[in-house]
């Protein structure tokens, strides 16, 4: 039996993004965990990066005080739309 996954927007994608790299994360790593094309997740991240969420280290990405601060929003809109 196969499992439908929900569609998620950008916003979304965005949040499990910069929720994968508080930890410093690898390329790879991220794209497995939010299960997106190579391609998606490359204009993503750039995105992100150019807007100051996230911060490259090396090989690594690394969510930013201003992502930190997305998630924290994120999670209470999400809260709100929950109740």
């Amino acid at each position: 039996m196969k499992r439908e996954r929900r569609r998620r927007d950008k916003l979304e994608i965005f949040y499990e993004i910069l929720q994968k790299c508080q930890n410093p994360a690898r390329f790879t790593e991220i794209m497995r965990s939010v299960s997106e094309s190579y391609a998606l997740m490359k204009t993503f991240l750039k995105e992100l990066e150019e807007k100051g969420f996230l911060v490259k280290r090396g090989v690594h990405l690394l969510t930013t005080k201003k992502g930190k601060e997305y998630i924290k929003c994120f999670e209470e809109i999400k809260k709100l739309l929950e109740d």
